[in-house]
């Protein structure tokens, strides 16, 4: 283990850092110079966040918190496996694709909303006893 040096940099244009990685200035002139940076613990020194994503067969899922709550967005993603996973999910997927290539573009959006009527997947939110909102 060492600390981060510039020449550890080079020929780098994408980089994930580690929370227990401690050099912002030089993560953030790296970053101003036009590279790609995704801080996994600060995200206010990088460049990009990294969504927590789930995909089951074409649907997919990705859900941030803007780096302010990784644990809260990997419970969504882990909330959202078993809906991206159903292959009843998937064979509508596949019938609203084939509906799609069938239809002329100038109809298709008209048709595929008309389609889409009735179609909802529920998602409630349950918050934690500890949690009261500001002013209850």
């Amino acid at each position: 283990d060492r600390a981060l040096r510039e020449a550890d940099l080079e020929k780098v244009i994408l980089a994930y850092v580690a929370p227990t990685l401690e050099c912002p200035a030089l993560l953030i002139a790296w970053e101003a110079a036009g590279h790609m940076l995704c801080h996994l613990d600060r995200p206010e020194i990088g460049s990009f966040i990294n969504p927590a994503s789930t995909q089951g067969g074409t649907v997919r899922f990705s859900i941030s918190t803007g780096g302010k709550a990784p644990a809260l967005a990997r419970r969504f993603r882990e909330s959202l496996e078993g809906i991206a996973k159903d292959p009843e999910l998937e064979a509508f997927v596949e019938a609203l694709s084939e509906l799609r290539e069938r239809t002329p573009s100038a109809e298709r959006r008209t048709l595929l909303n008309q389609r889409l009527e009735g179609f909802d997947f529920g998602i409630r939110l349950v918050f934690p006893s500890w949690f009261a909102r500001a002013g209850e």
